[in-house]
């Protein structure tokens, strides 16, 4: 968190600086400006989080300041400063979204005082924050994670803050839920092949189930949800091989080489048990799901490129443009050439101007 002091007099700048704990309260050692133009130039340069102004300076007075921070930086907490018990001063303030009004002479009470405002204003900002990061799906792999390495702690941490998020007004009127109810799908879906509409059934159950509930109530749900999780995966130790094969094929689908029996190789299994595993894990065979990595693959360059169809096959790890033909046909109803004609994205001009150039370039 960064802080700017603005006030012409450099023996108040130098206390807050040196009085002040900033590393304790989470902030850089605060940089300083002693009058408004000034001001404005540093934060042109690296706007600060926090500005902490005196209100009467020379060349541009805190009131002129505020005012045009406000309309400039409105993310900018302002905090005024004056040796004066200023009403308009304090009038402005409040119409320009100033968090605190503070008097000088500093004594170690208003020292401590100022300290409390500015304790408020980071966790203010930090619960904005978090909720703006929520609503963004910014930690839906971070949850995702929790629950792959059954990590207790970071999960009761983060649930702590959801928890304290309740006490901000704009965090409980929107609906942050969804967005911490979905790494739970994610991880399911990714992990269990699930059924995408099943789990789409689940998930809007579980958001019906959490909008009867009141905030902490929430969280304690979110809990017992994420612990079930974590259980399962415990229960499941060979999800992790399965984890680590489906990585291998996503790495891997296009080398002629990628079987059953080279993954069984790679790790160290028989391929009867490595496949009954991944068979229990995910409802597919593993033969079938290394083909159906290549289909998908095969299918996005027809549909998207003008790649030949044996450079398609190629790439999607069949030797055998005849034999990779015949798979896809098995696996769509339709030829290659029949499934680029009905699917391609390309349009007719752009197609046509794609041959034209590669005629030209031969």
């Amino acid at each position: 968190m960064r802080v700017l002091i603005v006030d012409d007099n450099y023996m108040i700048c130098r206390l807050l600086q040196q009085q002040i704990d900033w590393t304790g309260l989470g902030c850089e050692e605060p940089d300083v400006a002693h009058n408004g133009v000034e001001a404005i130039e540093k934060i042109e340069n690296n706007p600060p989080d926090i500005v902490i102004s005196d209100v009467r300076m020379p060349v541009m007075d805190g009131m002129e300041f505020c005012q045009l921070v406000s309309e400039r930086w409105p993310q900018i907490s302002l905090l005024f400063m004056s040796a004066y018990e200023d009403f308009a001063a304090a009038q402005m303030a409040i119409r320009h979204n100033v968090k605190d009004y503070i008097l000088k002479p500093f004594d170690r009470e208003r020292l401590g005082l100022l300290e409390n405002v500015l304790r408020n204003i980071i966790k203010q900002r930090e619960h904005e924050e978090l909720h703006t990061k929520i609503i963004a799906d910014e930690y839906l792999n971070f949850l995702v994670n929790v629950i792959e390495e059954r990590n207790v702690e970071a999960l009761e941490d983060f649930l702590g803050m959801v928890h304290d998020l309740g006490k901000v007004k704009a965090a409980r009127k929107s609906n942050i839920w969804p967005h911490l109810i979905k790494p739970i799908f994610a991880y399911r879906y990714s992990l269990y092949n699930q059924d995408p509409g099943m789990l789409a059934q689940e998930e809007q159950r579980m958001g019906e189930e959490l909008a009867t509930l009141g905030w902490e109530a929430r969280v304690d749900y979110l809990r017992g949800q994420y612990q079930s999780m974590m259980r399962e995966e415990a229960d499941a130790a060979d999800c992790d091989i399965v984890i680590a094969v489906r990585k291998v094929i996503k790495d891997q689908f296009a080398s002629p080489q990628l079987n059953i029996h080279m993954l069984g190789r790679l790790f160290h299994m028989s391929p009867t048990y490595l496949g009954r595993i991944f068979l229990e894990r995910t409802g597919m065979k593993l033969v079938d799901y290394i083909t159906e990595k290549r289909m998908q693959y095969a299918c996005e360059q027809l549909s998207s490129t003008l790649k030949t169809v044996k450079e398609i096959a190629e790439e999607a790890g069949y030797s055998d443009a005849n034999y990779f033909s015949r798979a896809f046909r098995r696996k769509t109803g339709m030829s290659p050439v029949e499934y680029r004609v009905k699917y391609r994205n390309l349009d007719e001009k752009k197609l046509w101007e794609s041959v034209a150039n590669k005629g030209e370039q031969k």
